[in-house]
């Protein structure tokens, strides 16, 4: 990756806030938390991101969450969050 790549990433040093709403929804099944505590930490931000992003529309936000679940449950990654194979190791 670029020092301009680089730049537009995400700081992963910095704390990083998730909705509580969405904390409360994730521990409803622990396997969901736990698989989703386990992955690439950019994989966390960027899907968390994207349900905070539309929290004031709530079929969205809702539709959003609940797809994040399904795929945390089963232990899989969605999305292109890591831009094409990219940022696997950011």
């Amino acid at each position: 990756m670029t020092e301009s790549g680089r730049k537009a990433c995400p700081d992963l040093t910095t704390k990083f806030e998730i909705m509580p709403e969405i904390v409360k929804s994730f521990k409803k099944i622990p396997t969901v938390w736990e698989n989703f505590q386990a992955m690439p930490p950019l994989y966390q931000r960027v899907r968390i991101d994207n349900i905070h992003r539309v929290k004031s529309k709530p079929e969205l936000f809702n539709s959003h969450l609940q797809k994040l679940i399904e795929a945390s449950v089963k232990g899989e990654m969605i999305g292109d969050w890591h831009d094409f194979g990219r940022l696997i190791c950011y």
